[in-house]
């Protein structure tokens, strides 16, 4: 049954990122794209915790779609929040927790897949034994709307402090 799981995991991963990134790939200059996560610039973003990280593989997330990999340092919590776009992540590296809203919070080991539609709350939570890196595809310009347990928007830094008493 485990090797099912992860059959469906590894097979979802591969479906997600051939659809988002030969969408992304098209919306370029329609050049294939080849890197790897190890290759990529990671720089912090605006609105996004110091311990995350995020290297660029195709496009511009700051202008629309993008598949971009999250560099979570060990026990990075991104906070409860929520996106404009629709997500797609496959977990590469690392062991986590993801909380969707209304969900217990769900192991996150490598080859785990993940879609998050437009404006749902989650939350992704980097294990303590080391790093995480995600690959994440994006198809729209980033925003981030934090969110307090009653929904409504917050700054980070609230947030922040909000997470660190859960």
């Amino acid at each position: 049954m485990k090797n099912l799981i992860g059959a469906v995991y590894v097979f979802g991963a591969a479906v997600c990122c051939a659809v988002s990134t030969g969408a992304i790939a098209a919306e370029l200059s329609g050049n294939p794209i080849a890197t790897k996560a190890s290759q990529l610039d990671y720089k912090n973003m605006p609105d996004l915790p110091k311990c995350l990280t995020v290297g660029v593989a195709a496009g511009d997330p700051m202008t629309g779609p993008s598949t971009v990999v999250l560099k979570f340092a060990a026990g990075c919590d991104s906070t409860m929040h929520w996106h404009t776009p629709n997500e797609q992540l496959v977990m590469i590296k690392g062991m986590g927790k993801l909380e969707m809203k209304g969900e217990a919070p769900k192991p996150a080991t490598v080859g785990a897949y993940n879609f998050q539609p437009s404006k749902h709350p989650h939350r992704f939570m980097c294990g303590s034994g080391g790093e995480c890196l995600l690959y994440l595809s994006s198809d729209g310009k980033f925003d981030i709307h934090y969110v307090d347990r009653a929904g409504n928007e917050i700054p980070l830094t609230q947030a922040e402090k909000m997470a660190k008493n859960m």
